[in-house]
């Protein structure tokens, strides 16, 4: 329950920003109403990199519309930078004068920032005003008081957030979802689905539960809770977390999350996508680009940080000779441009906006290229040891690879045993991983 707002918590350092849209209106609503997270140039100073606070936002001269999330993204222009709007939500239009004048607010202490390169620089406002001002804007519209108040904890949430443990993990099991949603089809649905999905940096919990007694949302897209599980599955009931399915006319895909440890405690995670009318499935685990200086170009995965490393590698060699052994093509749907199942995907989790429905940018590395790019000179360091940097040698990014998952142009060739997925999931749940399964489902009931 919501506590009075007399009575919440005030140790907080937050900034509230008025941003006036004029050229960039139209993009802005466009996408926040997709559940997008528009980016936009800015001339703000007060809000550094990485930090967060809130966007009171105008699209109509002399009102305010809508309410966000605002943060400052690493990329910075002639004059200003670019920020990111998140979670926007639309609010009953206020007046900016009059609210200003009924707070006591002065119009030199609060002024907008906006989206032309020759305004002067936006001026904000401190918590204590904000929450002033807050009060008052739920006092005119009470009918957007969840919302307003929605955003407001999520800032208190996110202020003091220094990646701590677990929070890397919770950010990929997200990624996860999301490539699973992408690969079946839902793409057009992910970004709403993304952003039921809670950041809880006190509460870490799977977040696939969050979509648990959610029975129907908008535009024909329904989400079941699932009870029962393909009969090849024979992971222990206690490791299975929780398991939906999402229906959308011809697309039906189920997500099962296993793990044996609190998310905290999890060192990795994997997703396994399998394409039932293809007999087919991808494997993808999530590595950890750290940026070394003060370049972002310079991110690396070195695989000395990596003790896990080794033994992964082991593992899926060994089930890639088993699927080689015993996948013939002897159909058009078992054609592969690329049979590889298992890849890489490494990303900088710090680099990405933790409330933003996108999904993580990343390098995704085939496990036959990996090892190739591995006995090359393109992983060997400065200093002799080896490392991965991406951006000195090509990879596949999002969506290209979204594309060819799929169609199923790349994947497994019909394994004669399907069983082999649930032994991978077996042994990344004894390694310590979470492990998020994806199936998408064919007209007939998975069996």
């Amino acid at each position: 329950m919501l506590q009075p707002l007399s009575q919440q918590v005030t140790e907080y350092s937050y900034s509230a920003f008025l941003i006036e849209l004029n050229s960039y209106a139209n993009t802005f609503e466009k996408e926040a109403k997709k559940g997008q997270d528009p980016k936009i140039p800015l001339r703000i100073v007060e809000l550094t990199s990485r930090k967060y606070g809130i966007a009171i936002i105008s699209i109509e001269s002399g009102l305010i519309n809508y309410i966000s999330l605002i943060q400052r993204i690493p990329a910075e222009i002639s004059g200003g930078y670019i920020f990111s709007f998140s979670h926007c939500r639309k609010i009953q239009p206020i007046n900016i004068e009059k609210i200003l004048f009924d707070t006591g607010i002065k119009q030199d202490l609060f002024k907008p920032a906006k989206d032309s390169p020759d305004s002067n620089f936006g001026r904000n406002l401190v918590y204590e005003q904000w929450q002033i001002l807050m009060n008052k804007m739920i006092n005119l519209s009470p009918l957007d008081r969840s919302s307003i108040i929605d955003i407001d904890n999520m800032c208190k949430q996110l202020q003091n957030d220094n990646y701590e443990d677990g929070l890397d993990i919770m950010l990929f099991e997200r990624d996860s979802i999301g490539l699973a949603l992408e690969f079946a089809g839902f793409g057009k649905d992910r970004p709403s689905l993304l952003s039921r999905i809670p950041y809880r940096p006190k509460s870490l919990q799977s977040p696939i539960l969050s979509f648990r007694n959610v029975p129907i949302i908008e535009d024909d897209l329904i989400i079941r809770d699932m009870q029962v599980f393909p009969n090849w599955l024979k992971i222990d009931q206690e490791h299975i977390i929780n398991a939906v399915e999402f229906e959308k006319r011809d697309h039906r895909l189920m997500i099962i999350n296993a793990n044996r440890n609190n998310i905290e405690k999890n060192i990795g995670v994997d997703l396994i996508y399998f394409h039932q009318k293809f007999n087919s499935f991808v494997m993808i685990q999530y590595k950890k680009l750290k940026q070394e200086g003060s370049l972002k170009k310079n991110r690396r995965y070195r695989f000395n940080d990596d003790k896990n490393y080794e033994s992964e590698l082991e593992r899926m060699n060994r089930f890639k000779d088993h699927l080689l052994l015993n996948s013939p093509v002897n159909s058009p749907d078992d054609f592969r441009l690329n049979n590889e199942a298992f890849y890489f995907k490494l990303c900088d989790p710090s680099d990405h906006n933790l409330t933003s429905q996108d999904l993580v940018q990343g390098s995704y590395f085939p496990l036959s290229y990996w090892k190739i790019i591995v006995k090359s000179d393109l992983s060997t360091g400065s200093q002799g040891g080896k490392v991965i940097e991406p951006a000195k040698m090509r990879y596949i990014n999002n969506t290209l690879f979204i594309q060819l998952v799929q169609g199923s142009w790349v994947g497994s060739v019909s394994p004669k045993n399907i069983s082999v997925i649930d032994e991978l999931i077996q042994e990344s749940l004894e390694k310590g991983h979470s492990v998020n399964l994806a199936i998408k489902k064919s007209s007939e009931a998975v069996s």
